[in-house]
């Protein structure tokens, strides 16, 4: 039996561990696709929240990087201390129309943010498709 860890800032050294490269890529993918397509997904403690003032500099960031629009104030944000879905563990998740979830500790971690704004810019793509992924830095290569 596989014991779920809850992930916390202090645990990664970087983005994403070379070796857990794949697996983690498959679990964001997973986790994002489940959000568009109606798989059980798990928050534990969801709380909205207001957007720190340095988002609006990471969005313009995600924005740049893009070559992508939107209006970052049709954004609903919330911290949960946890987010799961089946086996799956993720830092933050994107679902429609324009809600972004964070695990707590990690509302500050800028990759993690701009990932899940990313998504909102691009309207989804679960399955990280976009070159913009990469040209952005967001997605593990």
């Amino acid at each position: 039996m596989t014991r779920r860890t809850e992930p916390t800032p202090r645990s990664r050294p970087s983005f994403l561990a070379a070796r857990r490269r794949p697996a983690l890529l498959v679990g964001v993918v997973l986790v994002a696709a489940t959000a568009c397509t109606g798989f059980d997904v798990a928050f534990r403690n969801k709380e909205p929240f207001s957007p720190p003032p340095v988002y609006t500099e990471w969005w313009e960031a995600t924005e740049a990087c893009s070559g992508l629009s939107g209006d970052m104030s049709r954004i609903s944000w919330y911290t949960a201390l946890s987010i799961t879905s089946d086996a799956l563990v993720a830092r933050g998740l994107w679902s429609p129309p324009h809600e972004i979830v964070l695990v707590k500790g990690y509302e500050d971690d800028e990759v993690t943010v701009r990932h899940e704004m990313l998504h909102d810019l691009l309207s989804g793509d679960p399955s990280h498709e976009s070159p913009l992924w990469e040209t952005c830095g967001l997605i593990p290569d």
